[in-house]
């Protein structure tokens, strides 16, 4: 980004104004200094590196799409405490890539003029993003071929990635996202949702493509030796996803370990699959799902789905046909570690209704809470349950 960074510092001295450049999402990729009494919406972006869930609809209102071919001056906004810009689009071969945002300050506004004088370094701008977005699906195409192609294809194309592609050599982790909507509800991801910038303390290049409803992002050496990295890169792609969606459907996402090379990165992707099926399907699993902090949870996530039935023994398959609710109450039970008093107000019911639901489960399914196998054995088996019911909804909403 230091071309792009460059270029801003450089439009901000000329200008005398506060000067940014974002992709066509408005997220933030470079940006020259600015004061510290910067409008919220501005500051926002430049904090988090991603726009208010306002700004598209807000500006697109007011002109500022891809279609524009010209600068766009937008008023003050005093109701919202919204100053005045210059947006400038980023064009290249007769097509937007970005835009140059220019605050045109009241006590110091930009005239028309110096804004046409900078039109060619708005085009070398949009020939910069242009080649970015290539590089972006280069990228994309390379990690699909490494995650998703059989072991020996898997193999070549690390090498070809070492030793033409220049790839640093050290450990990666793989990461998966998961939008899981209501059924009848369209959630494919656009292919472009996390094209944009990640956070400043995410240092590296993050690979990542985008298939339907599903996102893969591999973090890099240099992102995986800093601590809590990794982690950044999950939330900051929850974010944006979810910003995307706009509240009509759940983002989950899972993290794999580190492995020591791209050799390996299949490992990872495969336990960054899995947790991400473990925080769509189980309540007691956070929306960020890291395969290390799993336990035993792992093991019932790595059976294969057409042995899933042989693994739920019969009494569990009386008490999830037999009571609902009564799987739902140990299902809560087990989430708290026993505890009575804390299922008892995640239930919103009694404590005497807990115990009594409790001892209906045990008649139910013939086995015993007070029994170590017998514990493990039903909280396996409506773990596997909940698993198979989650997997049976995505099918009805993919083919829907």
């Amino acid at each position: 980004m230091s071309f792009l960074q460059d270029i801003s510092d450089d439009l901000t001295a000329r200008l005398g104004a506060a000067t940014g450049v974002s992709d066509l999402q408005f997220d933030t990729l470079a940006a020259g200094p600015h004061p510290l009494d910067v409008d919220w919406m501005r500051r926002d972006s430049l904090l988090g590196r991603v726009a208010p869930n306002i700004s598209r609809s807000y500006y697109a209102a007011r002109g500022v799409v891809p279609s524009a071919t010209g600068p766009v001056l937008t008023e003050e906004d005093l109701d919202r405490r919204i100053a005045s810009r210059w947006i400038i689009p980023a064009r290249w071969r007769g097509m937007t890539f970005g835009y140059v945002w220019v605050i045109n300050a009241r006590e110091h506004p930009v005239p028309e003029e110096s804004i046409e004088e900078i039109t060619p370094i708005c085009a070398q701008i949009g020939e910069h993003l242009h080649r970015r977005t290539a590089r972006l699906r280069d990228h994309a195409t390379s990690l699909r071929e490494l995650l998703t192609s059989r072991p020996d294809g898997c193999h070549e194309t690390a090498t070809q990635l070492y030793e033409v592609g220049g790839y640093p050599p050290g450990p990666v982790a793989a990461l998966v996202l998961n939008v899981v909507a209501e059924p009848g509800d369209h959630a494919a991801l656009p292919p472009d949702v996390l094209d944009g910038p990640f956070p400043r303390a995410v240092p590296g290049d993050v690979w990542r493509f985008v298939e339907g409803t599903r996102a893969v992002l591999l973090a890099p050496p240099s992102t995986v030796a800093r601590h809590g990295a990794v982690r950044r890169v999950a939330e900051h792609a929850r974010e944006v996803t979810q910003r995307e969606t706009e509240g009509r459907a759940t983002v989950v996402l899972g993290v794999g370990d580190a492995v020591s090379s791209l050799f390996e990165a299949s490992r990872s992707f495969r336990q960054a699959r899995l947790s991400a099926r473990a925080a769509a399907a189980l309540d007691a699993v956070p929306s960020i799902a890291e395969w290390q902090h799993l336990g035993a949870i792992r093991a019932v996530l790595s059976i294969p789905d057409k042995e899933l039935e042989d693994a739920i023994a019969p009494g569990v398959t009386r008490l999830h046909l037999g009571s609902n609710f009564l799987a739902e109450t140990l299902e809560v039970y087990f989430a708290t570690a026993g505890n009575v008093n804390e299922t008892a107000e995640r239930l919103m019911v009694s404590r005497g209704t807990v115990y009594y639901r409790l001892q209906r489960a045990e008649s139910v399914s013939g086995l015993s809470l007070k029994s170590g196998p017998d514990r493990m054995t039903l909280e396996i088996g409506l773990t596997i349950i909940r698993l198979r019911q989650r997997a049976t909804h995505s099918l009805v909403r993919l083919s829907s």
